[in-house]
């Protein structure tokens, strides 16, 4: 049986880890991987930008450690298509500690993310 932090985790997205800078300061990010989620919009509730000017698109449980600057996509790694729309990029990580200290809950908060997928490493 599942832990509970991971159990409702039932989505699939599709996420290109930030790997960093290139040498011209652009964003690069790795190879895409299906992961687990459970993606949850937030339909209006931060219209305002954050400091960065970026609106938060929603939040999305996740099962592993996400760097911020990641670009996360919900569908599957065969469902995706070839011209990408609907990326996010995530602007916060949280993880909480079970009771215990075991097995934290992992969550990123993600923004609309309209430009082009940066290049992959």
């Amino acid at each position: 049986m599942p832990a509970l932090e991971v159990s409702d985790l039932k989505q699939k997205a599709v996420l290109w880890a930030n790997t960093g800078l290139d040498d011209y300061g652009q964003p690069k990010v790795s190879a895409p991987v299906e992961i687990n989620v459970r993606w949850v919009w937030s339909k209006g509730l931060n219209e305002t930008p954050t400091e960065s000017g970026e609106v938060i698109a929603g939040e999305v449980a996740v099962d592993r450690v996400i760097e911020a600057e990641s670009i996360l996509w919900l569908g599957t790694l065969a469902s995706l298509p070839e011209t990408k729309t609907d990326l996010c990029k995530v602007v916060g990580y949280q993880e909480t500690p079970d009771v215990k200290g075991r097995n934290p809950r992992r969550s990123v908060t993600i923004a609309k993310f309209n430009d082009t997928l940066p290049a992959s490493t």
